[in-house]
């Protein structure tokens, strides 16, 4: 007969989990999407538009230039999506809120005929 221990695993398995949960926690706790409607007839299942706006120390100074709806769409607007993510969050975790970066989707406004 053989007789051998199998190696246990460390007590700090528990605090592993935890902190593992917690961490999970923080980075989707910060996740949004707002979404605007003026007119959402015809709407294509694409947007019209995509950018993503980076900027620094919550939003003080951005790092490039804001997105020109006006030239986008002259028609106007239809729908407006602003999204932070997963990745973002992480983003403004590893840099402890120096960088703020969000993702910005544009729906024109289509032509009645």
């Amino acid at each position: 007969m053989i007789n051998f221990n199998l190696p246990t695993l460390p007590t700090t398995t528990g605090a592993v989990r935890l902190a593992l949960v917690v961490l999970g926690a923080v980075l989707l706790s910060g996740c949004y999407t707002v979404q605007l409607y003026h007119d959402s007839d015809r709407l294509h299942s694409n947007p019209d538009a995509e950018a993503s706006d980076l900027s620094v120390l919550g939003g003080t100074f951005r790092l490039e230039p804001p997105v020109a709806l006006r030239e986008l769409c002259p028609s106007g607007v239809s729908k407006l999506e602003v999204r932070q993510g997963p990745l973002d969050i992480l983003i403004q975790t590893a840099t402890l809120g120096a960088l703020h970066q969000q993702t910005m989707r544009a729906w024109c406004k289509r032509r009645r005929r």
